[in-house]
Parts: C-alpha cells; structure tokens; sequence
C-alpha cells in the first residue's frame, strides 16, 4: 500500500501538537451543544412515545453502548498507533485489526441471534421480557456488531492528527441517532427502533470515518474487505499496544456503566428512567472532557519512537 507518503503529507503539515489540541477542543466545544440538545430531544421523544417504563428499558439497552466498547479489544487503538507512527506495514495492521474485528462481530451477531430467540435478555438486563424488547436488543446488538470493524476508521482518523474530523463523525452518530428516533415516533416502529438508533448512529458515522479515511492511507474500502475476506495480508503482532487497552475498556464498564443495570435489578423502572435522564445532564460534559484528553494523547503518541 503507497499510503507512508500520505501520511506523512497528513501528519507533517507543519500543524504543532498544541494547535492539534486546540483545533480538537474547538471542534468538541463546538459540537457538544448540539450532542446535548439532541439527546435532551430524543429523551423526551422517546418518554413521550413509550411513557416511563418503556424509556427504562431504552436507557438500559441504549447504556450498552458504555458496556460493550471491550468488545473492540483495543485493536483500534493499535491502528491508531499504526497511524500516529507512520508504520510501513500500515496496510497489514489494518488487515489485522479489521479482520479480528470482524471474527468478533460474527461472534457477537450468533450470540445477539441465539440470546433473542431464547428471551435471555431481558432477565439478564433486568428490564421487561417481552418480543418487542427482545427484539429491541437484538437489533442493537445487530447494529453494533455491524459497526465494529469499522471501529478502525475513527481511530486511523486521531492516529492521522485528524481528532477533529472523529469528533464531527461523533457528532453525526448523534444526528443520525435522532433522526432514527424521530423515525420511530412518527412512522412507527416504538421501542425497537430506539433502542437500535444510537448504535445505528455509530454504525453510520463509522462508515463515513472509513469512507474519508481509506484515501488518506492509500487505499480503499472495497480493498481492505477483500483482504479482509480473502486473508490475502500479512497478519502482525498487534497485542502489546491493544492489550493495555482492552484491559482498560474491560474494567472501566465494570466500575462505572453497568450502574443502570444493577439499578434495574434493585429498583424500578421509574428509578432508572429519572437516572436516565440525569444522565444527560452529565453525560456530555464527561465526553467533553474526555475527548479533549484523548486528542492529548494522541499528540503524545506522534511524538513517540517510530516504529516499524
């Protein structure tokens, strides 16, 4: 793949580490009134659609977008560094993460199927057990596992120095998340098509990411799925930068999002729905810091050794 020499254009274009924080913050300052604003939308959409019990269940299933990221296994991050280094086998590391991912998102689909048709969710989420529920998880598993080896193209994205473009495709994942809701509310479809809009947002923005980031690297999405498909890269040792993450996002789901969850199999649904929308005011203020912190990072990673 000749994608060294974009990289290189993309990553050396005189841009100082501070200006990429500041053009990352700008981005993140910038959008989160709309983040927050739609999801203050869609909250009320959804509780006045499916009343107080039906936006528990929505808050449960929709917080399981701050469970599930461990499922990623930190690959994207080791693409992300792939990216911030210049690594010549770029192409391999991609094929790698992409391909791995995509073994995962075949498990999750076969468990998100078996688990639906046995009705396992619903005790095990502590919510309801009904097909419309069932249902509900199932399509927003279905749109996660779709999404996640395109979990690829954000971070290629921060590892390119381009952190600002990622917060816009965040940004998108929100606006298509609210159109998905506004879809079920006036065209029908209720909770199912609630509870799978966030996770159809980042399937859509993931795509997107990839799209814009595929010509930035020297290649192409239908190139990378055919590699991908046909084994035809070199697979090469990503564990030592995805390892440290996929511990991190495995422990911190455990200590900090399953909160609705325990709240759910302790309380009622009333008691989640109010935590549910208390957490939007909160929320995006979290996100907001931590994008700012994670474009830092990213800095420091292109100031590493290089490697490869």
């Amino acid at each position: 793949m000749g994608g060294v020499a974009e990289i290189a254009e993309h990553a050396g274009d005189g841009r100082s580490d501070a200006r990429r924080v500041s053009v990352s913050f700008a981005a993140k300052l910038g959008s989160a009134p709309l983040v927050a604003g739609c999801w203050f939308l869609a909250t009320y959409w959804v509780l006045d659609t499916v009343g107080v019990s039906g936006f528990a269940t929505f808050s449960i299933i929709a917080g399981l977008a701050a469970v599930l990221p461990f499922l990623d296994l930190g690959l994207g991050v080791a693409a992300m560094d792939a990216a911030a280094h210049q690594r010549q086998d770029l192409d391999d590391v991609v094929g790698t993460t992409t391909g791995l991912l995509a073994k995962v998102a075949v498990g999750v689909l076969v468990v998100a199927t078996v688990g639906g048709a046995a009705g396992a969710f619903p005790p095990i989420l502590g919510i309801e057990g009904s097909g419309s529920t069932s249902l509900a998880v199932w399509l927003a598993l279905v749109a996660f596992a779709l999404s996640l080896p395109m979990n690829v193209g954000p971070r290629l994205l921060t590892g390119l120095g381009l952190n600002h473009w990622m917060v816009g495709f965040q940004t998108i994942s929100v606006l298509v998340m609210l159109a998905l809701v506004f879809l079920g509310r006036t065209v029908g479809g209720g909770l199912p098509v609630f509870a799978m809009a966030p996770f159809g947002g980042v399937l859509i923005s993931n795509l997107l990411a990839c799209v814009v980031v595929a010509p930035r690297i020297g290649t192409s999405i239908p190139e990378v799925v055919r590699k991908v498909a046909t084994g035809n890269y070199r697979k090469v040792a990503v564990a030592g930068v995805a390892g440290p993450m996929f511990l991190i996002t495995l422990i911190l789901p455990v200590a900090y999002q399953l909160d609705r969850i325990m709240l759910a199999h302790v309380s009622d649904s009333a008691s989640v729905a109010e935590y549910g929308v208390l957490y939007q005011l909160f929320g995006p203020a979290l996100g907001w810091w931590a994008q700012l912190r994670w474009s830092c990072g990213q800095s420091s990673l292109g100031r590493g050794p290089r490697a490869g």
